[in-house]
């Protein structure tokens, strides 16, 4: 049979046995109510499905929606009153479910429209090269640099600790977390966990705010569950492997591991506090990157936060087009340009919000540290940063912040308290 082609016999009467467990379902009724009907409850559920890009997921296993439930609530009671009033305004006109409230669907769509700019650009010659950005000597002056919004580079080894650039390597991480290191998950763009798990739960994320409080959602979750279980987790390697098999994570292609999950590594690492940001910052996700990216021309992406990106072992190249290029101004053009950065070892960049990037790997033993600057609700929206995501949405979106606000203090609170991680940014970057 098909089925037996594709999955192997076994796998196949699993397929099977999901597709008929979810037949079985839909005679079941409403989807059961996990975590109290009140409108703080009502939030929460819908949080917990918040997507920041059209590939993110959550496992949502019921302990999993269970645990945040309950952070979430205490969450709720700490957030800046505004976020509080927008969000009980949202439960009570019964909308804290809808599809604009959960997803911003310009993120991506924006991406899609900056790279056919370029695109274009590169057919016809019609962008150049523009000078090295400046380099700050203080770290402090970062923040500025978002605020402008300005490319700069600057010292790395003034943010991070000597040991963290001695230790960057995954058969030192192993020796540092010896008893976590077989459970720690590589997330691959070609390999590893991602890819089968955004295939079984991307679709049953996408489709809670259409079906959410459904029987057939719920049915859905399901059955992706068990199917992760099943497909997705046999096999799985842990970074433990990949640091007696270095040679195997050229297979991954460029894969990370979020720097919460090191914790003997990152040593208490507070980015935002070093540079003069810890009163504006939520929370930093900071991501541990190795690996080749195999096509950095077809990865240009915008990051929403205000980020820096640091290289511990070797150099790499970034390629940066600055978001003037992209603003439709009918009074002002600005010939397209783009900044070509060498990054060396010890080296870091800051690459302000919105603006397209990408990197190319120069050496396969690539080891570096990406930190994203996740705002409060309410901060971090510098005026005159032309195209600064949280300044442009606080405008229309201002209901999607703060469903943004909850779910993000959510999840952090939810790693801090009871080490659960449930959110997955893209295929391959995980949320703590």
């Amino acid at each position: 049979c098909p089925c037996c082609f594709l999955f192997g016999t076994q796998r196949a009467f699993l397929v099977f046995g999901a597709v008929a467990a979810l037949l079985a379902a839909l005679w079941l009724g409403p989807a059961p109510e996990l975590h109290g009907s009140d409108d703080v409850a009502e939030l929460c559920e819908a949080s917990a499905w918040f997507r920041d890009t059209k590939l993110s997921y959550i496992r949502a296993s019921d302990a999993n929606l269970q645990a945040y439930a309950e952070v979430c609530r205490e969450v709720f009671n700490s957030l800046d009153s505004e976020a509080q009033s927008l969000l009980q305004g949202l439960a009570a006109r019964g909308v804290h479910r809808t599809y604009d409230v959960l997803m911003d669907d310009g993120i991506d769509g924006r991406d899609y429209v900056f790279n056919n700019d370029v695109r274009h650009w590169r057919q016809t010659g019609a962008h150049r090269e523009a000078e090295e950005p400046r380099w700050v000597d203080d770290v402090r002056e970062i923040p500025a640099a978002f605020a402008k919004p300005e490319v700069v580079k600057f010292d790395a080894t003034k943010l991070m600790p000597k040991e963290m650039f001695n230790n960057a390597t995954l058969e030192r991480l192993k020796e540092l977390h010896p008893d976590t290191s077989e459970e720690i998950t590589l997330f691959g763009s070609l390999g590893g966990l991602g890819p089968c798990r955004l295939l079984l739960l991307g679709p049953v994320t996408a489709l809670y705010p259409r079906i959410g409080r459904t029987a057939l959602h719920w049915a859905l979750r399901k059955v992706a569950l068990f199917l992760e279980q099943q497909l997705c987790n046999s096999g799985l390697k842990g970074l433990a492997y990949y640091a007696d098999a270095p040679d195997e994570v050229k297979s991954l292609g460029s894969t990370n591991v979020n720097l919460r999950r090191l914790p003997n590594f990152a040593q208490d690492l507070n980015l935002a506090k070093a540079i003069g940001l810890e009163d504006q910052v939520e929370r930093t996700l900071s991501l541990v990157w190795l690996g080749v990216n195999s096509a950095p021309l077809e990865s240009l992406h915008t990051d929403v936060q205000d980020n820096i990106l640091m290289e511990l072992t070797s150099p790499t190249e970034v390629t940066i087009y600055p978001r003037n290029l992209f603003l439709n101004r009918s009074t002002e053009r600005v010939e397209p340009y783009f900044y070509r950065v060498r990054v060396e070892p010890g080296q870091g960049i800051a690459i302000p919000s919105n603006f397209l990037h990408t990197v190319r790997h120069l050496e396969d033993n690539r080891f570096a540290i990406n930190s994203f600057f996740e705002p409060k609700f309410g901060k971090m929206q510098w005026p005159g940063a032309e195209g600064n995501y949280f300044y442009e949405a606080s405008s229309y979106l201002k209901e999607h912040l703060a469903m943004r606000a909850l779910w993000f203090r959510s999840v952090g609170r939810l790693w801090e308290e009871r080490g659960i991680g449930v959110s997955m940014h893209g295929w391959k970057m995980e949320v703590l």
